[in-house]
Order: structure tokens, then C-alpha cells, then sequence
């Protein structure tokens, strides 16, 4: 087995952009929110059309509930993942020849 050491800036670069999607993900949800709760006003949408853009808007709403807000929800879990990661990573390999010298007991 080879030794493997992960590349912490690339790493950080993958959950920064984790930490983007959540952003995105729970601002999508706050506008799908306020378009739902307008979408039920008959004043603006009527028929079909406010029936098929509600069953939309319900799906968007659930999809981004889950996948933003969930307390260990995909997203937030995996960025809490790789924080624990680089936060580990550079105690590990500061240590490492400590590592080495027990390999040689």
C-alpha cells in the first residue's frame, strides 16, 4: 500500500465551494418559498397554471429543504467533513516522523 497525503489547498478549494452550494441552496430556497407563497393568491395565477406551478414550486421547495436546511444534511455534512480533514491533515504530517520512527520499532 502506498502512503498517501491529500493536497490541503485542494481540499480547502473543494469545500469552499461546498460552502458556496449551501449558500446558493438556502437562497433558492428562501425565493422558492416567497414564490410559493404568492403562487396561492388567485388574484395572480388561476387554473391549471397556478396548479401545475405549485406541484413545481413544492418539488423545488422539498428539494432544496432537504438538501439545505437538514441539520446533517449531504452538503453540510461533507463540508463539516473536509474542515475535520484539514484540520487533522496538518497535525498528522507535522507529526509524521514521529509516525516513521514507531514504523521502525
Amino acid at each position: 500500500m502506498a502512503d498517501f497525503k491529500g493536497n490541503a489547498n485542494t481540499i480547502s478549494e473543494i469545500k469552499e465551494t461546498l460552502d458556496s452550494i449551501q449558500t446558493t441552496l438556502e437562497d433558492t430556497l428562501t425565493r422558492a418559498e416567497a414564490v410559493e407563497s404568492t403562487l396561492y393568491d388567485d388574484t395572480i395565477w388561476a387554473g391549471d397554471a397556478q396548479l401545475v406551478g405549485a406541484a413545481f414550486l413544492d418539488l423545488v421547495v422539498q428539494y432544496h429543504g432537504k438538501l439545505a436546511l437538514e441539520e446533517g444534511g449531504p452538503v453540510k455534512q461533507a463540508s463539516e467533513s473536509l474542515q475535520e480533514y484539514l484540520d487533522t491533515d496538518e497535525v498528522f504530517y507535522e507529526n509524521w516522523q514521529e509516525h516513521v520512527d514507531l514504523e521502525g520499532i
